[in-house]
């Protein structure tokens, strides 16, 4: 990579993925693919990152596994690129909403354990807190897609 403006930027995005305990290579190529006004095949991936085809293949599976990349194809070209997409608020939200609710289920089947003490208290935290953060989080969602418009 160089160090242009679009290099840094990119490697800003790998070393904050990081600190979220993603791979720092998942960072990059989100940031890459944010930036980018086409979409961008395997190959484009490891000649601008400068990593290895299964570098690029392995997180970009991640990244479209957590909703947060797209597959496509054109029309007459049988490589598979990746993009971040025109919607991407809404695919991200969408992405959100699903860990949310996973998680908001996953507690309310730990409170049903009969569970007391500490671990109650942990548990019912930790549910209650999920029910709020999803009801505020579709009317975050609401707002910002209406600005978008």
């Amino acid at each position: 990579m160089s160090d242009s403006p679009h290099a840094t930027v990119i490697e800003d995005f790998g070393r904050k993925f990081e600190t979220l305990g993603l791979p720092y290579n998942v960072g990059r190529i989100y940031g890459l693919a944010l930036i980018a006004e086409e979409p961008l095949s395997q190959d484009d991936l490891v000649e601008a990152l400068g990593v290895s085809q299964s570098v690029v293949s392995t997180n970009c599976r991640a990244l479209v596994a957590m909703g947060m990349l797209r597959k496509v194809r054109l029309k007459g070209d049988r490589r598979t690129l990746y993009e971040m997409p025109e919607d991407v608020v809404a695919m991200l939200a969408a992405s959100a909403r699903r860990r949310l609710q996973t998680f908001g289920e996953l507690m309310a089947e730990a409170e049903e354990l009969g569970l007391n003490g500490k671990a109650a208290r942990r548990v019912r935290a930790m549910h209650t807190w999920m029910r709020a953060v999803g009801g505020e989080f579709d009317a975050a969602v609401a707002k910002a897609l209406r600005e978008l418009e």
